[in-house]
């Protein structure tokens, strides 16, 4: 009988902490995009996903990116939700700015988002109930630049660098980007130079980036 009374507890321990590894790779977070002001550009929505180790989708991000963005900043592109912690991300965009597609894939610091997602809090202290305690970091946030710079931050209550990446110039069917990405319309704006064109107001509202 004492045998069980040590067994029990011992097993006990070995499935607390086989759940608390399990609850330390995912975490509450959504993903945010954003770029300098005045680069606007469209995120590839069936190439702009985050990845776990085994190159299995996490969530697709992606969309018109035109808000006055700046870097370390973005919109709320996908829910917040528990969320599996990303080892890799794929991204691809379209630059109204340089009439022109990039495309990377990166490898993530996977730890680092684990122990900034899980372990970084604040106290909330606008708040009359002491000792409440809140995410300091619930965003994974993907800035895009000019020349295919990539950026790539966790937000919310602070704003954290993480890495920064190099994408490659690409050429890819335009018709196709539309079916990946314009999800409210049926139509394709042809040819993509009109496309193009439609986005001059927006530059012209938010200000002008220079590419040289």
């Amino acid at each position: 009988m004492k045998k069980y009374y040590v067994v029990l507890p011992l097993l006990f321990l070995v499935i607390i902490y086989g759940f608390g590894k399990d609850l330390m790779k995912t975490q509450t977070y959504g993903v945010y995009i954003g770029y300098p002001t005045g680069y606007i550009s469209e995120f590839n929505n069936a190439h702009s996903v985050l990845l776990n180790e085994k190159n299995e989708i996490i969530t697709h991000f992606g969309g018109r990116n035109a808000t006055a963005g700046q870097l370390g900043h973005g919109v709320q592109n996908s829910s917040n939700e528990l969320t599996e912690i990303p080892s890799k991300i794929e991204v691809m965009w379209f630059s109204f700015t340089e009439n022109q597609f990039w495309r990377g894939e990166f490898e993530l610091p996977k730890d680092e988002l684990t122990r900034l997602l899980n372990k970084e809090k604040l106290l909330d202290l606008f708040s009359t109930r002491q000792g409440v305690m809140h995410d300091k970091y619930d965003e994974i946030i993907v800035n895009v630049a000019p020349q295919g710079e990539v950026y790539v931050y966790v937000g919310g209550f602070a704003v954290k660098h993480i890495g920064t990446y190099q994408a490659k110039a690409v050429n890819y069917d335009w018709e196709q980007h539309a079916k990946d990405t314009w999800w409210l319309t049926q139509d394709v704006i042809e040819p993509r130079d009109e496309y193009v064109k439609m986005a001059d107001d927006d530059v012209e509202l938010i200000g002008s980036v220079d590419i040289s």
